[in-house]
């Protein structure tokens, strides 16, 4: 009678997953002994598989329900079930407890089968969203968010967020215009660094040649912290207010802010470039950041020299020839390269 229950058990190990290779072995030998052996499992193994039992795993502790039946079946080997009617002690024999012992572990493989089945959640499938030059059309988060992406710039989402949070990974540049929700917060991250937030519009900057990330914050509130890569613990935080402008350095894994007045940091999104009485060193440094180009210049081109202008859809070339008649700086274009002479 053990060896049978043993056997049983032993099928329900192998079929849910939860066995050892050598016990796998043992099964296997069991059923070769008989043409009985192999009726039983694959009569198990039926009702195993019409109770669904071929979805993930779940938490449900095979051993302790094994326990139980054990125990349940010490009780009926050792204690005599009695006849309400006759009064007398009824005793089964070892077919009969065979037998029902059958139909208890085909319900109990079945119970297991059909809790597998219902506990599980479907995960939802992630979406990515590339661009290797800026766009104008925005993409779409499921929750009506938009992040509008400059060039050389992924997001990645779920097709549906779950309950509690929105989590969103980035790499690039975009500008974000996030739904308000102030029951589900959005948590993008990006690298080591995290932007938790309610209903904001800012931009984010992170590129991999860079040794910094970079948050621009226009309207709203954002917690901005950076984490631990090997526990995800919360290393350093700050909040960020409108106007204000967040830092990470991925060298020191510092956190720093300060206030920002130009947009210019967004003229890749709006076209539109403003400088007042700005030196020329600050306008190149924009400029290759707007127009993803090299200005080699030197300290002569820039001492004491102030910009006052502004530039609307621009191309780089009217933008140089600008400066030169008001400064007298010559310049060349070669791709992407642009020397001062």
């Amino acid at each position: 009678m053990k060896k049978e229950i043993e056997h049983i058990e032993l099928i329900t190990r192998v079929l849910s997953g939860n066995c050892t290779a050598s016990e796998k072995a043992t099964l296997d030998q069991w059923i070769g002994m008989s043409v009985e052996n192999q009726n039983n499992f694959l009569s198990y193994k039926s009702t195993w598989l019409l109770a669904g039992s071929a979805a993930p795993q779940s938490s449900f502790n095979v051993d302790k329900a094994w326990d139980k039946l054990n125990m349940t079946i010490s009780c009926v080997e050792s204690e005599p079930l009695v006849d309400t009617l006759e009064k007398k002690p009824l005793y089964l024999t070892h077919y009969q407890i065979g037998f029902y012992l059958k139909r208890i572990a085909a319900v109990l493989v079945f119970a297991f089968g059909l809790f597998y089945l219902f506990n599980q959640k479907p995960q939802p499938e992630l979406l990515t969203i590339a661009s290797s030059e800026s766009i104008d059309v925005p993409a779409v988060l499921p929750d009506g968010s938009k992040i509008y992406l400059n060039h050389n710039t992924s997001v990645t989402y779920p097709e549906a967020f779950a309950s509690g949070q929105r989590l969103v990974d980035f790499k690039g540049e975009g500008f974000f215009e996030i739904a308000h929700n102030p029951a589900v917060p959005m948590i993008i991250e990006t690298g080591n660094l995290r932007v938790k937030v309610l209903g904001t519009t800012f931009d984010l900057v992170n590129y991999e040649e860079s040794n910094e990330i970079v948050l621009y914050l226009q309207s709203g509130k954002v917690l901005f912290y950076s984490v631990d890569p090997l526990d995800g613990a919360v290393v350093e935080q700050l909040m960020l207010n409108p106007r204000q402008m967040g830092v990470y350095n991925k060298v020191t894994g510092s956190l720093s802010k300060a206030d920002f007045v130009s947009n210019n940091f967004l003229a890749w999104k709006s076209g539109k470039l403003e400088f007042v009485k700005t030196p020329l060193s600050d306008v190149f440094e924009a400029l290759e950041k707007t127009y993803g180009i090299q200005v080699n210049s030197t300290t002569m081109h820039c001492d004491n020299r102030l910009l006052t202008a502004t530039y609307s859809n621009e191309t780089v070339e009217s933008i140089f020839e600008s400066i030169r008649v008001i400064f007298g700086i010559n310049y060349s274009i070669d791709g992407e390269q642009v020397d001062l002479q």
